[in-house]
């Protein structure tokens, strides 16, 4: 997700409902259900999981997404271009 997308990300935020599946993470954060799963193995990303463990459903906590966005954008401003 880069830096023009933010602002309309975070303000979508503050509208939806605390708990997001996983389609509607990756819609938010504009990213592929491949790429939502490499953040939230390598433990960026906190989700609840819910289920058995072969119909396992998981849902993003929004605020988990809001700190998550926050600390990427941060990351980014802190880069310096060659």
């Amino acid at each position: 997700m880069d830096a023009k997308h933010a602002p309309t990300a975070l303000a979508w935020l503050e509208r939806v409902n605390p708990l997001l599946e996983t389609k509607e993470a990756c819609d938010l954060m504009r990213c592929s259900r491949r790429q939502l799963g490499r953040w939230i193995a390598s433990g960026q990303l906190k989700v609840i999981k819910c289920g058995s463990v072969k119909a396992c459903k998981v849902l993003v906590p929004s605020d988990s997404i809001y700190e998550f966005l926050m600390q990427r954008l941060s990351v980014g401003k802190t880069r310096s271009k060659p």
